[in-house]
């Protein structure tokens, strides 16, 4: 019987975590610093270097700033 009280206690507990996260979460929401920052680069896929990058655009044609393959 005194397992079904300890899985009742894990069960309770991670419910209680849970709650509290959503709650948190809210209440603080996203850092202002992050949502209005104008000054980061857009991020796109390079097929070159294989991942996110940030791109540049010169002359009106954008490119990866890593390799400098064009898009």
């Amino acid at each position: 019987m005194s397992y079904y009280y300890l899985i009742l206690a894990l069960i309770i507990a991670a419910a209680i975590g849970f709650v509290a996260g959503f709650y948190i979460d809210f209440l603080y929401g996203f850092s202002p610093d992050l949502e209005d920052d104008e000054d980061l680069l857009p991020q796109h896929y390079c097929y070159e270097c294989e991942c996110h990058t940030p791109i540049v655009e010169k002359e009106g044609s954008f490119y990866c700033s890593n390799c400098g393959l064009y898009h």
